[in-house]
């Protein structure tokens, strides 16, 4: 009876308004009854089944526990199946989302909403293309590709889709999340960026005994973390093994399909089968996509003893942001040169006067503090170690950075000035004659402000509205 209340308050509660009828049908007693009625009527069973009704159609069949290693997400069930994990030279990627940290801490709402957007994007494209989900370490994916032509037209999709993503209000107003065009005011930029690294080789592949999944070690996922790590946002990087094995796929192709043209039977000349096809099907996306690709040159990589020789891969509908990430290649690690613009920069800013501006506002704030305290030390001179190192030794900067550190400074300075301008109206106004007359901790000014605003409602309600003051009469009539 208790739950076919239940049901009707929930039918009503879902804004059903005709006539509800609730039935409640159970079977738990069903074979407790039958056990009784045999115990009663020991005679020869008049039932359809002498022995008794069977198990099969008392209870129904007990659903089979999922697998431990199930996927719970209802969308991927609808995609293809994953690949097997692949195990003979595979492509390992990794990928981050850069400044995920600062976000997180700003915006936890929204990037919680932007996370699961990201993730659904990574497998979505993962199990229409053929990778294999190793882990993921935070918002750190770690796939692996049984060819290296595959891995590519991932990252490239993953890239591409990302652009496309519904991101919330609160992301898109990020400094690093933005959107971005380029030159041809092509979209280039827009939500979460994310780094992405690809390494060729022979891994140890073992399967991991917690998660029952295949799982990578050795000198080949390191290196392929470290390329990753060298990556900047909505980068690809990738080492020489995985340029040269692109190169072998793409040489073989075209060797192929000029076979094929020539009239010539089709060659399978690619070493494994099994997936020629796959590489086929692969190579021609990319060949009609088009990629280029952009040498980052030898980098020292965390943990290894030698460099590494690195590039980095844009698909040619991305090729703007080949521009973006070449600039900050000039400028990696401490430099000894001054502050300067980049070469080709449209901002008529000299970055002398935004270093001024950066000395005004903290002049000002050393101001507001001094008048805080109550001990009386005086107007003391402020830091400036860091502007001076940012001046002489900042090296290139760029417009869109001295653009919103100009915006910052000026906040700092509209702040300081509203500090003060307060601290003079509760003084009453009038000419200030010494700083002492400012000197007050802010909460006491505060406090004396929100009594007057008081008083002066009180005088309202007793006496009217104030009058109009006489200054602005005798002005007229000087007129």
């Amino acid at each position: 009876m208790r739950a076919s209340q239940r049901l009707r308050d929930l039918a009503i509660a879902y804004g059903s308004t005709n006539k509800i009828m609730v039935m409640m049908i159970s079977v738990t007693d069903l074979k407790r009854r039958q056990e009784r009625s045999t115990r009663l009527h020991r005679g020869q069973s008049m039932s359809l089944y002498p022995s008794g009704v069977p198990d099969e159609f008392q209870y129904p069949a007990k659903r089979g526990k999922k697998p431990k290693g199930g996927i719970l997400d209802s969308d991927l069930h609808r995609l293809e199946a994953e690949v097997p994990a692949p195990i003979d030279k595979p492509s390992i990627v990794f990928t981050d989302i850069k400044n995920s940290t600062n976000l997180w801490e700003m915006y936890p709402d929204a990037m919680r909403s932007s996370i699961k957007l990201h993730n659904e994007v990574m497998r979505r494209q993962l199990r229409r293309i053929g990778g294999y989900e190793v882990k993921t370490e935070g918002d750190a994916f770690m796939v692996s590709f049984p060819t290296a032509t595959s891995a590519l037209l991932w990252c490239f999709s993953v890239q591409l889709q990302l652009l496309e993503v519904n991101w919330p209000s609160d992301v898109l107003n990020s400094v690093s999340c933005q959107e971005i065009c380029d030159k041809d005011n092509q979209l280039i930029f827009k939500g979460l960026s994310v780094r992405m690294g690809i390494h060729y080789g022979e891994p140890v592949a073992e399967i991991d005994p917690v998660t029952r999944r295949m799982d990578y070690f050795g000198p080949m996922v390191n290196k392929a973390s470290r390329i990753s790590a060298v990556a900047d946002g909505g980068q690809i990087a990738v080492s020489a093994d995985f340029i040269s094995e692109i190169q072998r796929c793409l040489e073989t192709y075209q060797e192929n399909e000029r076979a094929v043209s020539m009239g010539a039977a089709e060659i399978d000349a690619f070493d494994d089968t099994n997936t020629a096809s796959a590489i086929r099907r692969e190579l021609k996306s990319l060949t009609s996509q088009g990629f280029e690709v952009k040498e980052m040159g030898e980098r020292k990589l965390k943990g290894l003893e030698n460099p590494e020789y690195v590039y980095s891969l844009y698909p040619h509908a991305l090729a703007g942001r080949i521009d973006y990430h070449m600039v900050p290649t000039a400028t990696v690690g401490p430099t000894d040169q001054p502050a300067r613009l980049v070469p080709g920069s449209e901002l008529g800013i000299d970055p002398e006067m935004i270093w001024s501006l950066w000395k005004v506002s903290l002049r000002l704030e050393m101001l507001c503090s001094s008048l805080e305290e109550m001990s009386g030390r005086g107007l003391q001179p402020p830091e400036t170690e860091l502007l001076e190192r940012m001046q002489h030794r900042g090296g290139e900067v760029t417009d869109r950075f001295l653009y919103n550190f100009m915006e910052h400074q000026v906040s700092r300075i509209e702040t300081c000035v509203s500090t003060l301008a307060l601290r003079h109206a509760a003084m009453g106004g009038g000419h200030i004659k010494q700083l002492e007359d400012l000197r007050a901790p802010m909460a006491a000014i505060l406090g004396h402000v929100t009594q007057q605003m008081a008083e002066l409602e009180r005088y309202k309600a007793k006496y009217g509205p104030l009058a109009e003051s006489s200054d602005e009469g005798s002005d007229t009539e000087q007129e």
